[in-house]
């Protein structure tokens, strides 16, 4: 497959119709397997609903022509993507020592590929950019505490698989990079951060589950310097750390481990995305994780708009419109939720005029949306002899692997970071 291809690869903007008279959640995502793939989901996804995503799908044509996520490409770093006709438009690439096994057994890589861009199924929409081209980099295999010889997460290998795409990000290739793990630092991991943000992609991580990192809720906790790649946020703006919102009768501090990394949050419980057996299936529980996978998708859709605004650009847009914001720009970030919710079709329309990347002041909204007039970022001069070369390359004949999870690092202080 040619990287024209892969970018090219788009599906019908089909509009949404009303659920299925039969409509059910399905199984969850955790409980499938490609031997035991569950009953189907055939709700609508409760997260996708809440943000109007059908129709910022609609506002994303009217502005662009263009399909949801049309011409943009994610990768997503993790523990390998299954496979199927629910994540059509995906190349791959397995990143050796650090995943052991050709088959992919852990479901959480899929269904944050399923929530960026998943196939639209009896005119339900599953996916926040459905025409998104997805490139698979497996990392690992499996979940930490798993009992056997496979691989689990680690700074070393999440730093290798984002050092092997550094030359494929730009304008024509990754534009966005997804890495739904909470690990500890190390100054490799660091590094390969920074040099993914330096080429032009915006790198979005889960801020920190509690479940998952197993931190008991202390007054005055702020695992802004425990948490990675998430704790790269604070000094890195084209980190971008993702909480999740939850419902009024749920704590949020119960589901978030509060932190002063967190940007932005969205809507996580509830949502529809693809399993291990290729059928759609339901993520049940409130998760930074599946909220990481949400935000990366809007963040496609802003690009599909705006394909020549900067990554600092994008994340104005992102963080500016956001229910936390202020008009005057001067915002206090929560330590639960950052700077409030995302709003794609805020995003998506409100004319916007920062005096810098972090500092934006909002006009009335516009029909026509503006693009945001902010510094450039300085050039690299090969950027485009990396492109073509790598990209081309990689696509034309690579192998795939990506991966997603989750390893309990709280105790860890950044002093082991970067």
């Amino acid at each position: 497959m040619t990287a024209g291809a892969l970018l090219g690869l788009a599906l019908p903007l089909a509009p949404t119709s009303a659920p299925p008279a039969s409509a059910a959640p399905g199984s969850p995502c955790a409980e499938v397997s490609a031997d035991d793939p569950g009953e189907p989901s055939t709700d609508p996804s409760a997260p996708l609903a809440e943000l109007q995503i059908p129709d910022a799908h609609r506002r994303v044509a009217e502005l662009s022509g263009r399909a949801p996520g049309e011409g943009v490409a994610v990768a997503v770093v993790g523990a390998g993507i299954r496979g199927q006709a629910g994540i059509p438009s995906t190349a791959t690439r397995r990143i050796a020592p650090f995943s052991r096994t050709g088959e992919v057994v852990s479901f959480e890589t899929t269904a944050v590929a399923g929530l960026i861009a998943g196939a639209r199924r009896q005119g339900q929409v599953v996916g926040v950019a459905p025409d998104a081209a997805i490139l698979d980099v497996r990392v690992y295999d499996t979940e930490v505490d798993r009992n056997d010889d496979l691989a689990t997460p680690t700074a070393a290998g999440v730093a290798a698989g984002l050092r092997s795409i550094v030359g494929m990000v730009g304008p024509r290739g990754v534009r966005v990079v997804v890495v739904p793990v909470q690990i500890s630092g190390s100054r490799e991991l660091g590094r390969a951060v920074r040099a993914v943000t330096a080429a032009g992609a915006l790198v979005v991580v889960p801020s920190g589950d509690r479940a998952v990192l197993g931190a008991e809720y202390l007054p005055g906790e702020d695992a802004g310097t425990d948490v990675f790649p998430a704790a790269y946020s604070t000094a890195n703006r084209r980190v971008i750390a993702v909480s999740t919102s939850v419902s009024d009768d749920v704590n949020a501090a119960d589901v978030v481990v509060m932190s002063s990394a967190i940007d932005v949050a969205a809507p996580s419980a509830g949502a529809v995305s693809y399993g291990l057996a290729g059928r759609t299936c339901l993520l049940p529980l409130p998760s930074t994780v599946a909220a990481s996978g949400v935000v990366a998708g809007v963040i496609a859709l802003l690009w599909t708009v705006f394909p020549t605004e900067t990554p600092d650009q994008i994340a104005t847009r992102l963080i500016r419109t956001a229910t936390g914001s202020s008009s005057s720009g001067g915002v206090t970030a929560d330590r639960l939720v950052g700077h409030g919710v995302v709003q794609p079709l805020e995003a998506l329309t409100r004319t916007l005029r920062p005096r810098r990347a972090v500092d934006a002041p909002e006009a009335p909204p516009q029909r026509d949306a503006t693009p945001v007039a902010l510094p450039e970022v300085e050039p690299d001069r090969l950027r485009s002899i990396r492109e073509n070369a790598v990209w081309w390359g990689l696509v034309g004949g690579g192998v795939l692997v990506t991966a997603v999870v989750v390893r309990p690092v709280f105790a860890r202080r950044r002093s082991s970071g970067d």
